[in-house]
Formats: structure tokens, C-alpha cells, sequence
């Protein structure tokens, strides 16, 4: 019996893992978007801010929807990639804080990362998950 508490733990965390990769591979789809959508706009080359038809055919996007489009992926890429990492962390319990602050960031990835994050940090504030964690 005394090893009921560690297997449902370990069970939790495997768990945990698992839907951590799947919501890191949906963020870097999304951060592939913005990309895609900026790539378009040079191929077609028309510019939606334009006031005319023929400003809108002669001129790139306009370099804030450039910079924005590359900053939200990179951003979406980082989190994935965190994500990821926080995932094989709960496999081999360890480094509670970085799994616990990248729980709170895939909250920011609405609705799954924010499922996610709320499971993780229930599964990772309960009694003597840290002390798995520190035993590692």
C-alpha cells in the first residue's frame, strides 16, 4: 500500500507529459501561421491597409505586420518548444519550477493549454509531488 501514492504520481506525471507534447505540437502549428500568412501576402503581394487598387498591387505588407507576423511565431515556437521540454521534466521529475511556470504559460494557449496548465498545476501543488521531484 505504500507505494499506491508514487504509482498514481508517476501515472499523473506520464499523463501530464503526454497532453504537454500534444499542446506543445499545437502551438508550433499555430506559430506556423503567422508566417504562412505573411509569405502569402509577399506572393500575392497586395497590401490590405492600402487606400487604392493600385497602391495595393505595387507595395510589400507593411513592415509592422512583418515584425509582428515573425515575433507571434517565435513566440508560439519558444512556448512550444518550453512546453516540450516541461513535458520530459514531469516524465523524469525534475526542475518543479520550470514545469510549474510552463504550466502557467500553455494557460495562454486558449482552450487546451489553459486545460492543461490548470491539470498541471494541480497534479504539481499536491502533497508530496515536490518531494518526487526533490528526490531526483
Amino acid at each position: 500500500m505504500a507505494g499506491k501514492p508514487i504509482d498514481a504520481l508517476k501515472d499523473d506525471l506520464e499523463a501530464l507529459a503526454f497532453f504537454h507534447y500534444a499542446v506543445a505540437a499545437l502551438a508550433g502549428f499555430f506559430g506556423i501561421l503567422p508566417v504562412v500568412y505573411l509569405g502569402m501576402a509577399w506572393v500575392v503581394g497586395i497590401d490590405p491597409f492600402a487606400r487604392s487598387l493600385h497602391l495595393a498591387l505595387d507595395s510589400s505588407p507593411p513592415v509592422a505586420l512583418q515584425v509582428g507576423a515573425v515575433v507571434l511565431a517565435l513566440f508560439c515556437f519558444a512556448c512550444a518548444a518550453g512546453i516540450a521540454v516541461a513535458g520530459r521534466h514531469l516524465v523524469e521529475r525534475r526542475r518543479w519550477g520550470f514545469c510549474m511556470a510552463m504550466a502557467a504559460v500553455g494557460c495562454l494557449f486558449v482552450p487546451f493549454g489553459t486545460m492543461l496548465g490548470l491539470w498541471a498545476m494541480t497534479v504539481l501543488t499536491r502533497p508530496g509531488t515536490r518531494e518526487a521531484f526533490a528526490g531526483r
